[in-house]
């Protein structure tokens, strides 16, 4: 094998597929030092493809496919478990993402993940924090997508408030300046439009306040570089620089006459929208100084990755902050947890779709978490705490995931209705239904919330037949089971709720 074809383990890569721009970030560890190695963007306009009922376009599509087949091999080297992929705002409203985000599974073999809003924001704090010389102090971050605009107040490096506005410097092209026109009004509206869209949260993040503002990514990069190139730079923008920005553009009639040294001419279409934005935004919050921050989300998606093999990461304290919040059992989530993991481990060589190290920590969330909807009512339950995982803005935890959790929890007792869980694909249905059996296994055989005495790995077995993934055969020790009694009625009844879904559960005494 080649030098530069050899799987490196030290070397972490980010992609970003923006609504605007798809970025790629490439970093390597050095005692324990994360050095960037390449960075690169490429403008696909995911947003600008789609029509008015948010369906991509095949241009756009075979665009998007062509720029990340560059992206694979610029990293092919790299470990499949030390690359993150993640969609922004686009994705999150393309109707018909399934089958794009399936070829670009199968070309990087690595798993898409659709990201929330509020993930998002997180995600670019960790980016600008990190990339930022350390202190203390409060900080606003301000990052202008294609579709959406982040506001996250944060303090070293924990986000405090984070906030997903839905205007972004396509969407507001689209809004205000699809006649191309540089003119006073178009400029009046879409400023006056981000003011009011972030009228929303400005007495929060007011009585929250900060100490320094920055900005990230490409529109207040972009802002940066016109003002240099005009002479007019320095280490932070003012909005007497926006104003001013806005009356130099103003000598253009149309956005194609843009012509400003130092800014790509690439980046002219969605440059007087980004503007707007900003001068708003900062109108608004009444920001004074705005600094340029070189981090943003694909710098933070990396030092997630590396914070992921941390004994506590952003995942567990999600978890642990639920659990906490919605006063959750916790001896009683630990059994199930411990039982749902030695039933995952004698499956997973004959179910190997769930034997990936991403599954396995899914189930165990699940697991944890499977009586959260107890805080609604005890009725439903199940469906109480679906629906909590499911759309509550989780960090840490991409909308995939959730949806995954969401149904975990849904069919961890009653029905086995696999059919009800509507935010599935058709490609993750069988593997939830196999990590499912294991939780509603789990659940069950700890009904009796006390501790078993002994370990259940001594006195159950568990026995699947490779060639038959709607089977499973439990063999369990009758002493143990004699002083359980009425584990065995649970497990009857089990056995004919997933016969109705076509799922032969056989219990064996031996």
């Amino acid at each position: 094998m080649p030098l530069e074809q050899k799987i490196i383990s030290n070397t972490y890569a980010a992609i970003d597929l923006g609504s605007n721009s798809f970025h790629l970030a490439i970093g390597q560890v050095h005692q324990g030092e994360l050095r960037w190695q390449s960075k690169m963007s490429e403008k696909v306009q995911l947003a600008s493809g789609m029509d008015e009922f948010n369906c991509l376009n095949t241009e756009t599509e075979d665009r998007a496919l062509k720029c990340l087949k560059r992206f694979h091999k610029r990293i092919a080297y790299i470990k499949p478990e030390n690359i993150r992929i993640v969609g922004t705002n686009a994705l999150r409203v393309i109707r018909n993402s399934t089958s794009l985000l399936k070829t670009i599974e199968g070309i990087f073999k690595q798993r898409v993940d659709v990201i929330s809003g509020r993930e998002e924001a997180r995600l670019i704090y960790l980016g600008v924090s990190q990339t930022s010389p350390e202190n203390k102090e409060s900080k606003l971050v301000i990052d202008i997508g294609g579709g959406s605009t982040e506001f996250i107040i944060g303090q070293h490096f924990q986000p405090l408030l984070t906030e997903s506005l839905h205007m972004g410097c396509v969407s507001y092209k689209k809004r205000f300046f699809s006649d191309e026109k540089l003119s006073k009004s178009n400029f009046k509206h879409a400023i006056s439009a981000s003011q009011q869209e972030v009228q929303h949260i400005t007495q929060q993040y007011q009585s929250e306040g900060w100490t320094h503002a920055m900005g990230a990514s490409g529109s207040v990069k972009s802002i940066f570089n016109a003002l240099k190139g005009l002479d007019k730079a320095r280490e932070y923008i003012t909005q007497d620089d926006l104003q001013w920005l806005v009356e130099y553009l103003l000598k253009f009639d149309t956005i194609s006459e843009i012509n400003i040294p130092n800014l790509k001419p690439e980046r002219n279409p969605i440059f007087p929208s980004g503007l707007c934005i900003l001068y708003g935004a900062m109108k608004q919050l009444n920001i004074e100084k705005l600094y340029y921050s070189e981090g943003a989300l694909r710098e933070g998606l990396i030092y997630d990755l590396l914070g992921r093999h941390e004994p506590e990461n952003v995942r567990q304290r999600t978890v642990t902050a639920l659990q906490q919040r919605f006063s959750i059992d916790i001896p009683q989530a630990q059994r199930v947890l411990k039982t749902s993991q030695h039933l995952h481990e004698s499956l997973c060589s004959t179910w190997p779709d769930i034997h990936s190290e991403h599954y396995k920590d899914i189930l165990s969330v699940a697991a944890e978490l499977h009586e959260i909807g107890l805080c609604v009512s005890h009725s439903q339950f199940h469906k109480h705490g679906a629906y909590i995982l499911t759309y509550a803005d989780l960090a840490g935890f991409s909308r995939q995931e959730q949806s995954i959790l969401g149904s975990l929890v849904r069919l961890h007792r009653r029905k086995f209705a696999l059919e009800a869980c509507e935010e599935l694909t058709d490609d993750i249905k069988p593997i939830v239904r196999s990590l499912a059996i294991i939780l509603r296994l789990s659940v069950l055989l700890h009904h009796a919330r006390s501790q078993t005495p002994g370990s259940l790995a001594k006195h159950i077995e568990v026995i699947q037949d490779k060639s038959d993934a709607t089977s499973l055969t439990l063999k369990i020790d009758e002493k143990w089971l004699m002083s359980n009694p009425l584990i065995l009625e649970d497990l009857k009844a089990e056995t004919k709720l997933l016969k109705k879904s076509n799922f032969s559960l056989s219990i064996v005494i031996r």
